[in-house]
């Protein structure tokens, strides 16, 4: 079976920075990808994703997560992609959740 040589998610994604602005793309980008100049170049704005394994529901949960993680935005889907594909943008998850890598 071959492999694709990328794998790019694109979906919603639950802000926890206070800072970033309703409606923003944000992108976190391995720098082998090559895709972060490009991204930037289009006005997206490069920020750090926490994978969570459930949705933050209350604004004192978002609040800690941003604490704890430092993590712009949270989203849900990009573990359960690593998991079928290991390799898909450089695989290394820290303890947190985090995949902490950006361009």
């Amino acid at each position: 079976m071959s492999r694709p040589g990328i794998v790019i998610t694109a979906g919603f994604a639950g802000g926890l920075n206070p800072g970033l602005q309703l409606g923003k793309v944000i992108f976190e980008a391995d720098p082998e990808s090559g895709l972060a100049e490009r991204l930037l170049q289009t006005g997206a704005i490069h920020a750090r994703f926490h994978c969570a394994e459930r949705v933050a529901v209350t604004a004192m949960e978002k609040r800690a997560l941003r604490q704890t993680t430092g993590a712009d935005a949270i989203e849900m889907e990009s573990s359960a992609i690593r998991a079928i594909w290991p390799g898909a943008a450089n695989s290394g998850r820290d303890s947190a959740g985090d995949f902490g890598r950006g361009g």
